[in-house]
């Protein structure tokens, strides 16, 4: 008797774990799913390619930086909100306009294994918010597919940047 209830009782919470993960996924279906900015791990990349190439990456897509923080200690990266036009799938869901900002945070210094240079674990990190028929206001809806295809294709740009000028 006390076997079994041990057995249901790991079942449910088997199930419950299951409906929880599910909703934990990535969010690359259209609107399925809680709110969550998107982050992505660029990987190390150090001050001189923070300098010489996000400014320049993130300017070719139209974003405008309002914050730029580069101690010994961290990273602080932030553009303001960027207007555009709704992704196919968002406007599916009634959006009617769209705006999107960027944050790029990293930790601090560190030497590599030859000592040749500091590098830092750097992360690119996606706000979105849209405005849907029926609002006024943004509203934080889960990252539709094609707005994830679309920041996979800058941060795509920005990790073969840090990697080819290491």
């Amino acid at each position: 008797m006390i076997f079994r209830a041990k057995i249901v009782g790991l079942a449910s919470w088997a199930g419950l774990l299951a409906v929880l993960g599910g909703c934990a996924g990535s969010g690359s279906a259209a609107f399925s799913g809680g709110y969550r900015n998107l982050e992505i791990s660029l990987g190390p990349a150090t001050n001189r390619v923070l300098e010489e190439r996000v400014y320049t990456i993130l300017e070719r897509y139209a974003y405008a930086i309002y914050r730029y923080e580069v101690t010994p200690s961290h990273v602080d990266i932030r553009t303001s909100w960027k207007s555009r036009e709704p992704f196919a799938d968002e406007m599916a869901e009634g959006s009617v306009t769209a705006e999107t900002r960027i944050f790029i945070r990293g930790g601090p210094l560190r030497g590599t294994s030859y000592g040749l240079m500091t590098t830092r674990p750097i992360s690119f990190i996606a706000e979105n918010r849209v405005i849907l028929v029926s609002d006024t206001i943004g509203v934080r809806l889960p990252n539709s597919a094609d707005f994830i295809e679309y920041i996979q294709e800058i941060t795509n740009i920005l990790k073969m940047e840090f990697v080819n000028t290491q």
